[in-house]
């Protein structure tokens, strides 16, 4: 009966040895396969300047009528926009809460359920909270990319409804928290991230997101925040509540802003507003 071959130390420590160099150099392969292909995106993502990114914003400020869809998720909480547009005109519905509401930046009337059975101001039926969520995608461009230190890097094209869009992901310096949202005094922005897509062949702005870090009572939460723009819009429905008239006289920042964008004139960062 044959022997099994004896295997002598040597001969373990040099496997040993082998396996330990093998492993070695698989962490190697393994690394360099992560840096180069952090390089590769990092080639294929280049920084985008401010100025490229306000005349694609401007460009696509000039469609001034579009439907509009806008989602927001927080810590218990969704909501959800339905509406549209027509030359700053904001007209829609917030789902779930069977709420309409009507306004332009500067004033929105707010109707339905079972207690607000005629249009009021969001003020006086305290749903004032409701304004910045169906804010105009591009007066609130307007704030956000007013700051120089923006910056912007070109991401993939990406399908919106089988329409061909170019992608973008800015870094925004935190502008005040009331901007946003409507969280209290004891809620601090820390950091803004923000999302454009744009069709290729038109340079509309099919879609911006917002992620947002806040801390509110010391609890660190995000929210998210999807505008979705559709172009094609409907007859605004009879019997809407009639607007303040000095709101054209006296337009606000905010409200100058979505037309400055179409002339091209938003140029400055904050300190010069």
């Amino acid at each position: 009966m044959r022997q099994a071959p004896q295997i002598s130390k040597k001969q373990v420590k040099i496997v040993r040895q082998l396996l330990l160099f093998l492993l070695a150099a698989g962490v190697l392969v393994v690394s360099w396969l992560i840096i180069y292909s952090s390089r590769q995106e990092k080639d294929a993502n280049p920084t985008i300047s401010r100025e490229i990114i306000l005349n694609k914003v401007s460009s696509a400020a000039e469609f001034n009528d579009y439907r509009l869809v806008v989602e927001e998720r927080g810590p218990g909480y969704s909501l959800r926009f339905r509406g549209q547009i027509i030359d700053g005109l904001i007209y829609g519905e917030i789902e779930s809460y069977d709420l309409e509401i009507y306004g332009n930046q500067e004033q929105f009337f707010v109707k339905g359920s079972e207690v607000i059975d005629e249009w009021q101001e969001v003020e006086a039926a305290e749903l004032d909270g409701l304004s910045f969520l169906v804010m105009d995608p591009f007066a609130l461009l307007s704030i956000l990319l007013s700051d120089k230190q923006v910056s912007a890097v070109a991401g993939p094209v990406r399908l919106v409804e089988n329409i061909a869009c170019q992608t973008y992901f800015l870094q925004i310096p935190s502008p005040k928290l009331q901007v946003l949202t409507h969280f209290e005094e004891d809620a601090t922005l820390d950091k803004l991230q923000l999302y454009l897509w744009f069709a290729k062949d038109n340079l509309f702005m099919h879609r911006m997101a917002l992620l947002l870090n806040l801390t509110v009572k010391g609890e660190k939460i995000q929210v998210y925040r999807i505008y979705n723009l559709r172009p094609g819009v409907k007859e605004m429905p009879e019997g809407l509540p009639s607007l303040s008239n000095n709101i054209t006289a006296n337009p606000s920042p905010q409200w100058i802003s979505r037309k400055s964008f179409a002339a091209g004139e938003i140029k400055t960062d904050k300190s010069n507003q």
